[in-house]
C-alpha cells in the first residue's frame, strides 16, 4: 500500500514538472524582448535554480524509496 502511494506521488510530481516545463517553454517562445541567445540563457538559468535542483533530488529519493519497498 505504501509503495502504491509513493508511486502515485511520484507520478503527480512528474506530471506537474512536465506542465511547468511546458509553461516556461511557451513563455520562452513568446517573449519579445531580447535576442534568442539571451532568452535561452535566461531560460537555462531559471531551470537550473536551486528550487528545481531540490525538486529533482526529492523526486529521485522518492523514486528509489518506492523501488526498494
Amino acid at each position: 500500500m505504501l509503495k502504491l502511494i509513493l508511486i502515485s506521488l511520484i507520478g503527480i510530481f512528474v506530471f506537474y514538472s512536465f506542465i511547468s516545463l511546458g509553461k516556461y517553454y511557451y513563455k520562452f517562445m513568446n517573449a519579445y524582448a531580447g535576442t534568442y541567445e539571451n532568452r535561452l540563457k535566461a531560460f537555462i538559468k531559471n531551470k537550473t535554480s536551486i528550487y528545481y535542483f531540490i525538486r529533482s533530488v526529492y523526486g529521485s529519493v522518492m523514486f528509489f524509496i518506492a523501488m526498494i519497498l
